[in-house]
């Protein structure tokens, strides 16, 4: 049985993993039938990611075997090591690094952007006064 702080450690990385679904819900009034569409989108994508997060973890695993367990603090680098050699090892942590600086840069750019949000840019606010919808 795992201990607690074991169990607050991965429900941390967990939430990370999963988050960003809400994000979904910031363009749902813009959208056709959000009633019907945001609901799929979510259980689409969150469906998709666990099935990517689990093929990672069986995959990982059968390369690692029981190496995973002392493979904590970057188990995929050590994992595509084994298969690639340090240049594939390199290529997954170079990944890691732009995904990360990805997701906090588009990150904010989105919620700075957004449609509701009182920043976004001055081009997209103008109107067609015509037809009473954005250019």
């Amino acid at each position: 049985m795992p201990s607690a702080s074991e169990t607050a450690r991965t429900t941390v990385v967990m939430i990370f993993a999963f988050m960003g679904v809400e994000s979904a819900l910031a363009p749902s009034g813009e959208v056709k039938n959000p009633a019907r569409t945001v609901p799929r989108a979510i259980f689409t994508a969150l469906g998709i990611v666990t099935i990517l997060y689990i093929a990672l973890q069986v995959v990982t695993q059968g390369i690692l075997g029981v190496e995973l367990a002392t493979n904590t603090k970057a188990p995929l680098a050590a994992a595509a090591k084994v298969v690639l050699g340090r240049g594939g090892e390199l290529l997954v942590l170079l990944g890691a690094a732009i995904s990360t600086f990805g997701y906090v840069a588009a990150g904010q750019a989105i919620r700075l952007n957004s449609s509701k949000s009182p920043f976004y840019s001055r081009r997209l606010m103008m109107y067609d006064r015509r037809r009473d919808e954005p250019p």
